[in-house]
């Protein structure tokens, strides 16, 4: 699956999960959530506790562990990263509030995916599936590369690796044609990936950040006095499964 999201998508999420919706920020990591709890729901549904997901880059967002934790085998990974953005706050106090304390059924691991400072322990082979929220953006194409090659060997062979990463116009269609290729590398498939030449969005329709929050929280790295808007933001949804040999 290859999705660029509509704001007619992201409704029909919103409609399945939330009988009383309001207006909200961040919305590219809301829509992550809803489509990721989807495509569990609608896959595994019928499955039990022998289905094995794994979140990976959590931060202090439960929610989708939260709502599996008791149905499935559910896994979580992440670590403090130093990130400018989490100066200011205790990483580790944080974590135990708004992790720890909400996932008791939950297997959690500190450490990074497709790190060799920061190793996971995570068995190989054992995910039926795998997904990230609004994450992959924010590391160089490196890094990238090495976080899909880990996840493919976490994954059982037919296991699903998942999830959404947030693009500029700016960053299309380079980026993206990169984060398609890692995964062909490592033998997953992506139904209905585009060629380079291929990718587009429309954005009249697409799902877009408000665009205070990319100011303010996507930009924080750039100097207050001199910040200039580069683009509008919208996100990018696959679901890319292992072969079976």
């Amino acid at each position: 699956m290859f999705l660029f999201p509509t704001m007619d998508d992201w409704f029909a999420l919103l409609r399945r999960y939330e009988t009383n919706p309001r207006p909200r920020g961040k919305l590219l990591k809301g829509y992550g959530q809803m489509a990721c709890r989807a495509f569990i729901e609608d896959r595994f549904g019928a499955t039990g506790k022998e289905t094995r997901i794994l979140e990976m880059g959590h931060g202090f967002a439960p929610d989708v562990m939260v709502a599996f934790q008791d149905k499935h085998d559910v896994w979580g990974v992440d670590d403090d990263q130093g990130k400018k953005y989490f100066n200011h706050i205790d990483w580790s106090a944080r974590y135990q509030t708004h992790i720890v304390s909400q996932c008791p059924s939950v297997t959690l691991r500190r450490g990074l995916v497709g790190s060799a400072e920061r190793v996971a322990d995570l068995p190989e082979g054992y995910f039926d599936l795998i997904f990230s929220i609004s994450i992959v953006e924010e590391v160089p194409e490196p890094v990238l590369a090495a976080i899909v090659a880990h996840a493919a060997r976490l994954l059982k062979p037919g296991g699903w690796l998942i999830g959404t990463h947030d693009t500029r116009q700016d960053m299309i269609p380079e980026r993206i044609e990169k984060y398609l290729r890692y995964h062909r590398d490592n033998g997953l498939c992506i139904d209905g990936a585009p060629c380079a030449d291929d990718i587009f969005v429309d954005w009249r329709y697409a799902v877009v950040e408000h665009p205070d929050v990319v100011m303010l929280a996507y930009m924080h790295n750039q100097p207050f006095e001199t910040r200039k808007y580069r683009g509008h933001f919208t996100t990018l949804f696959t679901a890319a499964q292992k072969r079976e040999s």
